[in-house]
């Protein structure tokens, strides 16, 4: 049996941005990514892009437990800028899972104006002039609020028709509220009056949803028929409402022009297609998909002026597409991007092979001033080998790219730290990628479940990373010898814990014909107590791998099933 993929990482990938556009180009979105070379601490922050590059406009106290991301959005020339997010802070009972054991829900907003923030603890949105906001939430109905004066009225009707999109440039909102009989009455309002716009054939959700969106014209409203997935478009003027679209399922992120002429909208990816947008012209002169990309696009959002949509696929590729035309042109090279099952950083040890995955990545790969031996590579996967000569340091994990963003990545070079690999480390897909590789001795299988255990008597394979230095000496991103094997220069203590027994050391060292790999073989003494051991048969021991190794981390656990006769 050959273990050629024993790596301990498997990374995924996670870039989602929602892009708000302004004239000249310039986008606002929330990221974890940060200006290349800026050397920022991970947060979530809130990123301007201009033909110039890249800024930071502010950082949010996002705990990613209890908070969730709002919207941001921006005046059409983007010196008005607007963000929030919302907590849903846990009771302290710690199987609280559903809404109604929550604490209640709190948001926090920031509207940046003029070279100043205000704070506020509503969700907010911006007209497309910057200078009329909403506040909204659950706890009463929206206000529309004047920027230049401070001046803030109270609405009508209980909800805003969405977090974005749902104010015109002259500070009209349109509102939502239960029309009766299951339907969601949609209002246009001013402290002037007010105009019923359209009755929506679906119950007012229970939570902040984009229910429909207007023109910053005012001209028009585009809306969703979730009973038969429709798109439609009403003149406000007329209340004339027509279908424009009737996309095969369930669609989100509606976005309109500010004439109200187009419509944008995205049709989820399902686990037998591609997400897709749509454009469609509301005097229902034609319906277009995107497919100027062989990627699926996560997000999307119309340019106020009808010209560009700004979308995100689900790699991270940011595109500006043309409306005219439906050509795609990227905006900036993506960067590279990986991320660890289960952690915010990741531990790299000493001469152990690890594998990297994600997107973008490159060949030259590196924590802080250590230069990581890369044995292979695609933008997918990297292979890596840390130097058996590597100092200890915490830093970054950083792969060259002329992206101009980069991840933060925090990463530990710790020189010694024993841990047994996964089957997610060997490239083993399954449900068991955390157990541990525990192979028999006779390289028959893995040890993985009650149906293949390990007998008394029998000599287990264990495969670890970060058991330090052995002897002879292997050069970095060499396959391990066999003859004469690289042995294990620290002594090294295997025990099972519950029955505080010892088990003989049969072999330490690197795993011969493996690189950077090691393998420790110990006997299952036949004599072993199992009745202190956990009750199902076969029993489950607990292994410890400790090195005497003083003032380390040296120790590893684990559990392995054990036939009993």
């Amino acid at each position: 049996m050959r273990l050629l993929q024993l790596l301990p990482f498997v990374l995924s990938l996670d870039l989602s941005a929602q892009f708000v556009s302004s004239q000249g180009g310039v986008l606002h979105f929330f990221s974890q990514l940060i200006p290349r070379g800026s050397n920022l601490p991970a947060a979530t922050r809130l990123l301007r892009f201009s033909p110039t590059g890249f800024s930071v406009e502010a950082t949010l106290q996002i705990d990613p437990i209890v908070d969730i991301l709002g919207a941001v959005d921006a005046s059409a020339d983007g010196s008005v800028v607007s963000y929030w997010s919302e907590r849903h802070p846990l009771s302290p009972n710690p199987f609280c899972t559903t809404p109604g054991c929550y604490y209640p829900v709190t948001f926090t907003s920031g509207v940046q104006m003029g070279g100043t923030t205000k704070m506020y603890n509503r969700a907010v949105e911006l007209s497309s002039t910057g200078r009329y906001a909403a506040l909204f939430d659950f706890s009463g109905p929206p206000q529309r609020l004047d920027l230049s004066t401070g001046e803030a009225v109270t609405a009508p009707l209980p909800r805003m028709a969405a977090p974005r999109q749902a104010i015109t440039s002259d500070g009209r909102l349109l509102l939502a509220a239960d029309g009766g009989n299951g339907s969601t009455q949609l209002v246009l309002w001013s402290p002037a009056g007010q105009v019923d716009v359209v009755t929506i054939p679906a119950p007012l959700p229970a939570y902040l949803a984009q229910i429909a969106v207007i023109a910053a014209s005012g001209s028009t409203v585009a809306w969703m028929n979730p009973a038969d997935n429709t798109v439609h478009a009403v003149n406000v003027a007329s209340r004339i409402d027509r279908i424009i679209a009737n996309p095969p399922g369930s669609i989100s992120q509606i976005s309109i022009s500010d004439t109200g002429d187009l419509v944008t909208y995205v049709l989820p990816a399902t686990a037998s297609s591609l997400g897709q947008l749509f454009l469609v012209h509301t005097d229902n002169s034609g319906s277009t998909k995107f497919t100027d990309t062989s990627e699926s696009i996560g997000t999307a959002t119309l340019q106020g002026d009808g010209t560009a949509i700004n979308a995100m696929t689900s790699s991270g590729r940011a595109l500006r597409i043309s409306t005219s035309t439906l050509h795609a042109t990227e905006l900036w090279n993506p960067p590279p991007v990986a991320s660890v099952l289960y952690q915010t950083t990741a531990t790299f040890l000493p001469g152990s092979f690890q594998r990297i995955t994600g997107q973008f990545l490159t060949s030259d790969a590196s924590i802080g001033k250590t230069k990581l031996d890369v044995l292979s590579a695609s933008p997918q996967e990297v292979h890596v080998q840390v130097p058996f000569d590597a100092p200890g340091t915490t830093d970054f994990l950083r792969f060259a790219s002329d992206s101009p963003l980069e991840q933060v990545f925090s990463a530990t070079i710790q020189t010694l730290a024993p841990r047994f690999l996964t089957y997610w480390d060997a490239g083993i897909a399954g449900p068991n990628d955390v157990f541990p590789v525990i192979v028999h001795g006779d390289y028959s299988g893995f040890i993985a479940s009650p149906s293949t255990p390990a007998s008394l008597g029998e000599t287990v394979n264990l495969y670890l990373s970060g058991l330090g230095p052995v002897s002879p000496a292997v050069a970095t991103g060499a396959v391990s010898p066999s003859n004469p094997p690289a042995l294990l220069m620290n002594s090294i203590k295997v025990t099972e814990i519950v029955s505080h027994r010892d088990l003989p050391v049969v072999f330490a060292g690197l795993a011969p014909a493996l690189t950077g790999v090691y393998l420790v073989c110990v006997q299952i003494p036949a004599d072993l107590d199992t009745s202190p051991l956990q009750q199902p048969v076969p029993k489950v021991a607990t292994l410890s791998v400790k090195l005497a190794e003083e003032g380390t981390t040296n120790t590893a656990f684990t559990v392995m099933w054990v036939a009993v006769p």
